[in-house]
């Protein structure tokens, strides 16, 4: 009985750290999106991702490239088989398709107006 008591502690201390420390990823707004008629590509999108000092853009790829530009702070981009770069405002990045990254934002934060094109 103790066992199961025990058990059932740890896992209610398992669950509240999960849902207390859930993981949340900045929010994306999305200004426009819109069909790519006549070419090999479905649609083209731009967004804006206000992160805050430590946000985290969870590892991911695209079925097409990104083009991205810092408005304000630092933004690290990592992409695999790369070393993470800094990119400051004022300053732009591209993602190529299928390569998997993740973006975190610089000790103040980041605004980052991003652009992508993905694939019928």
């Amino acid at each position: 009985m103790k066992k199961i008591l025990f058990l059932m502690k740890f896992l209610i201390i398992i669950l509240f750290n999960q849902v207390c420390f859930a993981y949340k990823e900045p929010p994306q707004e999305v200004l426009q999106r819109f069909d790519l008629s006549g070419t090999p590509y479905h649609h083209c999108g731009m967004s804006m991702v206000t992160f805050l000092p430590g946000d985290t853009k969870t590892r991911h790829e695209h079925t097409g490239p990104e083009v991205g530009f810092v408005l304000e702070g630092e933004l690290v981009l990592k992409l695999e088989g790369h070393p993470a770069k800094t990119i400051h405002a004022g300053e732009s990045f591209q993602i190529p398709m299928h390569v998997f990254h993740t973006t975190e934002a610089g000790r103040k934060g980041a605004k980052v107006i991003a652009t992508w094109i993905l694939e019928k």
